[in-house]
């Protein structure tokens, strides 16, 4: 085949893998996989460190929009994470950017179906011909897919399932973590009206039955709660627990307290 290999489509990032081209394997690929579909396609982006990773995933994002499927931001996650949430979410394909064990200015694409499998040659070979003849109308107004920021959930979903994969006794794991965070400072446990936060084991407890939060939740309870005499603007709980001064819509913060 032209573009795909034993393992997706790689070269050197800005080189054979352009931005031109993952913009096009992303539209070819949300094409392909989505012409039989009577819903609207989903599809989920997970990446590696590389720094022409962010390049390479906004391209890609750009083609499959405008194909009309919807993008899943999972962030920096390993491959079988992606498979593992494609799954879970059921979502119509799954994409990773990396280039495994090559060398850091190589990058490559890797696109797999809903079921979390390797896509067939024939599919691959189906998707390299749209690649190569582009169509000149693409979707418009409300046809256009949207993008969907779903790192923190997507990682912290992750994490609990491979816990869950664990058969062994994982108590004096949490022991010596607890140890290590109380020495570090970190051991800290709040409780107000029935409200308990544990912050060394990230648990969250209301009136003795443990609470199920994200992981952008239990930070911003676990900042009120450590700063509990103090009254908090919108502005401060956006800089402190996002981690940076946002310069967008503040009510955001709204989205994240429930009563």
């Amino acid at each position: 085949m032209k573009y795909f290999g034993t393992d997706g489509i790689r070269g050197v990032a800005n080189k054979e893998l352009t931005p031109d081209l993952a913009y096009r394997a992303g539209f070819a690929a949300a094409s392909v996989l989505t012409k039989n579909l009577s819903h609207r396609c989903k599809i989920f982006i997970g990446r590696d460190t590389r720094i022409s990773g962010n390049m390479l995933e906004c391209a890609l994002a750009a083609g499959i929009c405008a194909a009309g499927a919807d993008v899943y931001f999972l962030g920096v996650l390993p491959t079988p994470a992606v498979a593992y949430l494609t799954v879970k979410h059921k979502a119509d394909a799954g994409v990773v950017i990396s280039a495994s064990h090559n060398p850091f200015e190589h990058n490559g694409i890797k696109i797999f179906g809903g079921n979390g499998y390797k896509l067939s040659d024939a599919v691959e070979e189906e998707i390299e011909s749209v690649i190569d003849n582009m169509p000149n109308e693409l979707k418009t107004d409300g046809d256009i897919g949207i993008t969907v920021d779903f790192k923190e959930e997507g990682a912290s979903e992750y994490a609990k399932h491979i816990v869950s994969c664990v058969k062994g006794d994982l108590s004096r794991i949490k022991a010596v973590l607890r140890r290590t965070a109380k020495q570090s400072g970190e051991y800290e446990v709040f409780e107000i009206d029935g409200c308990s936060l544990d912050a060394s084991r990230r648990i969250v407890t209301y009136n003795g039955k443990e609470v199920t939060l994200t992981y952008k939740e239990f930070e911003l309870l676990m900042y009120l709660m450590r700063h509990q005499s103090i009254a908090v603007t919108r502005d401060k709980l956006m800089e402190m627990v996002w981690g940076y001064e946002f310069a967008g819509e503040t009510r955001t913060v709204d989205m994240h307290i429930k009563t």
